[in-house]
C-alpha cells in the first residue's frame, strides 16, 4: 500500500485550499447557505476595507503622514490576503464568492469613507 499523505512543516493558504478542496470533494461536503452567506459578508467588507484603505492612503496628510501611510499599506495588504483566502475557501466549500464592485458597493456594512484629505494632525 502506498502512503499518499505528506506533511509539510509550513503550508501556504493556497496549498491548504487545495487540500481542503480535495477533501471536500472526496467526502461530498457542501457548506450550508448560512455559512456561505456569512463568508460572503466578510468577503465584501474585506474588499471594501481595501478600497477605503487605498482612499485613505492617497489622501492622508499632516505631521503623522509617514507612519499612517505605512500602517495603511499593512492594513490594505492584510485585507487583500484575507479576502483572497476567504474567497478560495468559499470555492473549496462549493460556494460562489461575489466580489464585483456593484455587489461590494451595495452590500458592505462599513460606513462610507469621507471625501477629501484627512489631516492626521487633527486626529
Amino acid at each position: 500500500m502506498t502512503n499518499t499523505t505528506t506533511h509539510d512543516a509550513k503550508t501556504s493558504a493556497s496549498a491548504g485550499a487545495r487540500v481542503t478542496r480535495r477533501q471536500n470533494a472526496e467526502h461530498g461536503f457542501t457548506a450550508s447557505r448560512t455559512l456561505t452567506d456569512n463568508m460572503q459578508k466578510v468577503l465584501i467588507d474585506l474588499l471594501e476595507l481595501q478600497i477605503q484603505g487605498k482612499q485613505a492612503h492617497w489622501n492622508v496628510v499632516g505631521r503623522n503622514f509617514r507612519d499612517t501611510h505605512r500602517i495603511l499599506d499593512e492594513i490594505i495588504e492584510a485585507a487583500r490576503e484575507f479576502s483572497d483566502d476567504i474567497a478560495e475557501r468559499m470555492r473549496a466549500l462549493h460556494g460562489i464568492p461575489d466580489g464585483r464592485s456593484d455587489t461590494v458597493a451595495s452590500t458592505t456594512t462599513l460606513p462610507e469613507y469621507p471625501n477629501g484629505e484627512i489631516d492626521t494632525s487633527e486626529t
